[in-house]
C-alpha cells in the first residue's frame, strides 16, 4: 500500500457543508458524492500497519539519549550504565574481580565483574543490594556475598 495523502483526505472529506450542519441537506448541499467506504479502508489498513510496526519497534527504541530496553530498564548510548528499577549497574572494564558497591543518599550503584554480563540480572548481589538502607554508609565499597545471600560490605575503595 503507498502511503495515505492525509492532508488530500482532509481537504476531500472534512469540509464544512453548511446547508447541512443547519439541518437544510436537501436544498444546498455540498457534501461530497463520492463512495466514502475505499477511504475508510485505506485508513483502517494503515492503522493497522502502524500497530504492526509499532508492536515490533516497541523495544528497543531510542529515547532522547537512552535506549529503552524494555519496562523500566535503560541503557546509556554507549551501554556502560544500565539502569533497572531505578538502581544503576555499572561493568567494570579494569580486570576487577570483587563486585563494588557505592552507597548514595537516596540510592546504590553496583560495579559488575565482566563475568556478569551474560546475565547481569540474574547475579545475586542484585538481589542482596535491595535490602541495604544506603544513607548510613555513603561510598564506595567491595562487597561480597554472605553463605545466606544477604549482601556483606568490605573495605572502602
Amino acid at each position: 500500500m503507498t502511503q495515505l495523502d492525509t492532508n488530500a483526505i482532509i481537504d476531500k472529506w472534512c469540509v464544512s457543508c453548511g446547508p447541512c450542519d443547519y439541518g437544510l441537506h436537501e436544498f444546498a448541499c455540498t457534501c461530497v458524492k463520492d463512495d466514502h467506504r475505499p477511504v475508510i479502508l485505506d485508513l483502517a489498513r494503515e492503522i493497522d500497519k502502524l500497530r504492526e510496526e509499532l508492536a515490533l519497534t516497541k523495544y528497543p527504541r531510542y529515547d532522547g539519549d537512552f535506549i529503552v530496553l524494555g519496562p523500566q530498564i535503560f541503557t546509556d548510548d554507549g551501554g556502560r550504565v544500565i539502569n533497572w528499577k531505578g538502581q544503576n549497574y555499572v561493568i567494570q572494564e579494569n580486570g576487577e574481580t570483587r563486585h563494588i558497591i557505592e552507597l548514595r543518599e537516596d540510592n546504590w550503584v553496583i560495579m559488575h565483574l565482566l563475568s556478569c554480563r551474560p546475565n547481569l540480572f540474574a547475579c545475586p548481589f542484585n538481589d542482596a543490594a535491595f535490602n541495604i538502607k544506603p544513607a548510613s554508609l555513603l561510598g564506595k565499597y567491595y562487597c561480597d556475598l554472605s553463605d545466606d545471600g544477604e549482601l556483606v560490605l568490605g573495605g572502602a575503595v
